[in-house]
Order: structure tokens, then C-alpha cells, then sequence
């Protein structure tokens, strides 16, 4: 197992960064538990909308297109949540980008669970 954690730990956390239906399934499909899977999906939420707001602004990104596709993928629900909060053209992009992740770990994570074995 990854860092010693155990499969169960792993099988909780690697659907973390999906929004919460999808998440549910995808853990229990794999064996985790959905009570840590919750706590992992919420501090990765409030974290990449923390975090894609700070960097945008660091970096002086203000195309709604780019920062609620990235709060899409990365914050889920909270970040498109967030991107609404921005506009609606940046809530459009986080709709589409928590929908791809979504679609793209519900497909592989498993997969990838099985070929390696865990």
C-alpha cells in the first residue's frame, strides 16, 4: 500500500476529487469507507477553491472560462459552487469540468484499482 496505508484507506480517498454522488459509488465499488471518502472530498473542495482563487490572482488570470473550468476539475461541487459566485460563464466551465472528472475517474479508478492489484 501507498505510504502504509491500508487498501481500504486508499480505496476511500481516490475518488476524492469527484463530486459527492459519483464519489459514493465509486468508493463502495472499491471497498472504502464513504465517511472518510466525505471528509477527504470536503477538504479537497474548500482547499482547490481556496487555492485556484489564490493562484489566479497571482498570476493575474481573470478569464472566467479558465478559472471555473479549474474550479470544476479540482473543487467539485464547492468550486463550482464558487464559479457561479464569479459568473456564468465561469459556472458553465465548472459545471463542464466536475462532469468530465466524473465521467473520467468513475471509468478508470476502477480500472486502475484492478490492474494494480488493490
Amino acid at each position: 500500500a501507498s505510504l502504509g496505508a491500508s487498501e481500504e484507506v486508499l480505496a476511500s480517498l481516490a475518488p476524492k476529487s469527484v463530486t459527492a454522488p459519483i464519489a459514493i459509488g465509486i468508493t463502495e465499488q472499491l471497498g472504502g469507507s464513504v465517511s472518510l471518502m466525505m471528509g477527504g472530498l470536503l477538504i479537497t473542495g474548500m482547499l482547490a477553491t481556496l487555492f485556484v482563487d489564490l493562484i489566479a490572482r497571482w498570476l493575474s488570470i481573470t478569464d472566467q472560462r479558465i478559472l471555473g473550468f479549474a474550479l470544476g476539475l479540482n473543487g467539485h461541487a464547492l468550486g463550482t459552487a464558487r464559479a457561479f459566485e464569479i459568473g456564468p460563464t465561469a459556472g458553465a466551465f465548472a459545471s463542464l469540468g466536475m462532469g468530465l472528472t466524473g465521467i473520467f475517474t468513475a471509468l478508470i479508478l476502477p480500472l486502475a484499482f484492478r490492474l494494480t492489484g488493490l
